[in-house]
């Protein structure tokens, strides 16, 4: 898709995969004319998916207007991230079953050659650039991010802590947010911007991530190798991509690809009078895109670089006091609303919708009747019992309204839940996953050691629990 009305011609590319593990799709994503945006949901199926769609709704809304003004580009983004953050809290509010479901949220838009870029997560934004390595633009709003950055953890440590999957920022989870704003980049021909979920970023290193945007001129192509990759990987968390390219540079490649394909159809046309090109701009493929005639080039060295300055914005999620829409107070942006919009938009098919909430339910059903107790023999997590934290069998959830944990007896510790932070007493509470029962007495060590050697910094929010790979399984 060519979107104009920009300095530089942009082209948009995405697609969402459910990955290898997990039941359903708590991604989603965004590729308007001028705004961009990848959220990854959790609190559940159900509520990881509601809590990532409802936060590109004010998204959605700037992306429909035009600027007739001089603008802040990224005061009105982090303006859309507040609203989202207050829809999801509503939503939560209302309904029960919704209670506790978040959503990562990482958004750009693009007006007059610039890039804006407004964060809350662990979910990417990373700028590709010709001669230059690749830069993640954000930073990971994560507990060993944290300890990293204070060094008490290296790179290479981050990547296998037990409590790499705890986030210290979500939308939903507060009333206010605090959102990490960039100051404008220029682009230039030929830029990249890659959003991603951590089911990209997790399994795919940075380096193989580069060298496949580098060496693949077509961006359907180029998006859908990313997901195989992940795949290939083992495919642990749901994938989900929107690929940015900017410049003539990708019109002409385009062009040429599709050139080349239309000569090939011709040349096949005998052969197969009813072959079709059917390529789409934003997927959800039952199946992982067939790579394995690919083959990785070298690439780039990756690289963590992200710019020297960010503005920290404590946003206030209040409603209005206006009954004037939001969005019509903010002056536009991006392009008129388009005729239909509904190829461009990333909700999924209410059919999709509901053929996925019956496989869910069939599934956690022969969970429960027949595998039931197998869950509780070969899960663990770390939680609440009686004051104290205690590692149970089984998962913190209950499984059609049946409880799925029983404490482990001899795996009661004396250490009292009142004793940690607010925010720690809460992800306790909730429960933390674990691997295995030598892995839950670990996440107790490390609790108990961080108990007694520290306390959160006072310049990030109350942490919670994304939940892990054994859990969201």
């Amino acid at each position: 898709m060519t979107l104009h009305r920009h300095a530089l011609a942009v082209r948009a590319f995405g697609a969402t995969h459910t990955g290898r593990v997990r039941t359903g799709n708590e991604d989603s994503f965004l590729m308007g004319d001028a705004v961009f945006a990848v959220a990854d949901g959790m609190g559940g199926h159900q509520a990881g998916e509601i809590a990532s769609d409802a936060a590109l709704e004010p998204l959605r809304d700037i992306d429909l207007l035009d600027v007739t003004g001089p603008a802040d580009i990224g005061d009105l983004l982090a303006t859309a991230v507040r609203e989202a953050n207050t829809l999801v809290v509503e939503r939560a509010a209302q309904d029960p079953q919704l209670e506790g479901m978040g959503t990562t949220l990482t958004a750009v838009a693009i007006r007059e050659g610039q890039l804006h870029v407004a964060h809350v997560g662990d979910s990417r934004a990373y700028l590709l650039r010709d001669e230059e390595q690749i830069s993640q633009l954000t930073t990971d709003h994560t507990l060993v991010e944290r300890l990293v950055q204070e060094g008490r953890l290296s790179r290479d440590e981050a990547a296998t802590h037990p409590q790499r999957n705890v986030i210290t920022r979500a939308i939903g989870h507060e009333s206010t947010v605090e959102i990490e704003v960039l100051p404008p980049i220029t682009l230039r021909d030929g830029d990249q911007i890659l959003l991603c979920s951590d089911g990209l970023s997790g399994p795919v290193t940075d380096e193989r991530i580069a060298s496949t945007l580098y060496s693949t001129p077509d961006g359907d192509e180029a998006v859908a190798t990313l997901l195989a990759h992940a795949n290939e990987a083992g495919g642990p968390d749901n994938i989900t991509a929107v690929l940015v390219r900017v410049g003539a540079r990708w019109a002409h490649a385009t062009a040429a690809t599709a050139a080349t394909a239309a000569t090939s159809d011709d040349t096949s046309a005998s052969d197969d009078a009813g072959a079709k090109d059917t390529q789409q701009l934003a997927t959800q493929p039952d199946e992982p895109p067939d790579s394995t005639a690919r083959t990785d080039p070298s690439g780039t060295t990756g690289s963590d670089a992200s710019p020297d300055a960010r503005r920290q914005i404590s946003i206030d999620t209040s409603p209005p006091t206006s009954d004037e829409p939001w969005a019509t107070r903010l002056g536009r942006i991006g392009a008129a609303r388009r005729a239909d919009r509904t190829t461009d938009r990333t909700r999924r098919l209410p059919v999709a919708r509901i053929a996925a909430a019956l496989l869910v339910v069939l599934v956690l059903a022969g969970l429960l009747l027949g595998g039931g107790w197998l869950l509780l023999s070969r899960s663990y997590f770390v939680g609440a019992h009686e004051g104290v934290v205690a590692i149970y069998r089984g998962v913190p959830q209950p499984i059609l309204g049946v409880s799925a944990a029983r404490v482990v007896p001899t795996e009661i510790t004396t250490t009292r839940i009142e004793e940690f932070p607010a925010f720690r007493q809460q992800s306790i509470t909730d429960g933390l996953p674990a691997q295995s029962l030598d892995d839950a007495r670990r996440i107790v060590e490390d609790l108990q050691s961080q108990l007694q050697q520290s306390q959160p910094s006072s310049d990030v929010g109350d942490p919670l629990i994304e939940p892990s790979e054994s859990l969201r399984r």
